[in-house]
């Protein structure tokens, strides 16, 4: 793994359940014991510049030969048995102009919009090098941030530093995703982004 980035591996059946996580770094590779069964390789952060990888679906079968434990590793991908055992996940470089924006919506506590015109500011920050480190403050009357360049993949959170007028401000902090898809899209996920947003 060329470079770093943050995984998961998930145990293929009706619940998706997760069995291990992890991130990477230029040194890799990541060695993940694993029982018998069908699991799936999934990037969460996509390391600055390059695009998100395809999810991997991959197979580990044990059996025992001469008192001993050999594991074979399917990769249902290609169909192929891995002889070494190593799943390689290859995250491409972007070379295509991206673009895709976030706009930030404030609602009050029964989920009104409120004016956002009067002393809001919004503090957009994003994850590296186990920080969080500030991108931007954002302060216009439209409150929309703009992805542009091969970097903007990544996880960031919203924070609050000030309220609108009549408003406490809130402690709350949102987090997202933002992956690059191959056409140079920015994909913003989250458990609070709509399609509107």
């Amino acid at each position: 793994i060329p470079a770093a980035g943050e995984y998961d591996v998930y145990y293929y059946d009706e619940s998706g359940k997760l069995v291990y996580s992890f991130m990477s770094n230029e040194h890799g590779p990541v060695k993940v014991i694993l029982g018998k069964g069908k699991y799936t390789l999934k990037e969460l952060v996509t390391p600055e510049g390059k695009k998100k990888a395809d999810d991997i679906p991959f197979e580990v079968d044990a059996y025992y030969q001469n008192g001993q434990t050999s594991w074979t590793i399917t990769v249902t991908q290609d169909g192929v048995a891995k002889a070494d055992k190593t799943i390689t996940m290859v995250d491409e470089d972007i070379n295509v102009p991206v673009s895709g924006s976030v706009t930030i919506k404030k609602v009050d506590k029964d989920g009104n919009e409120v004016s956002t015109s009067n002393n809001l500011r919004l503090i957009l920050s994003k994850y590296g090098n186990y920080n969080w480190n500030q991108v931007a403050q954002i302060t216009d009357s439209n409150y929309e941030f703009a992805f542009t360049d091969a970097n903007a993949a990544g996880q960031y959170k919203i924070t609050e530093e000030s309220a609108p007028d009549g408003y406490v401000m809130s402690s709350e902090e949102i987090t997202f995703d933002v992956a690059i898809d191959k056409t140079g899209k920015a994909i913003v996920t989250g458990d609070k982004v709509t399609e509107d947003a």
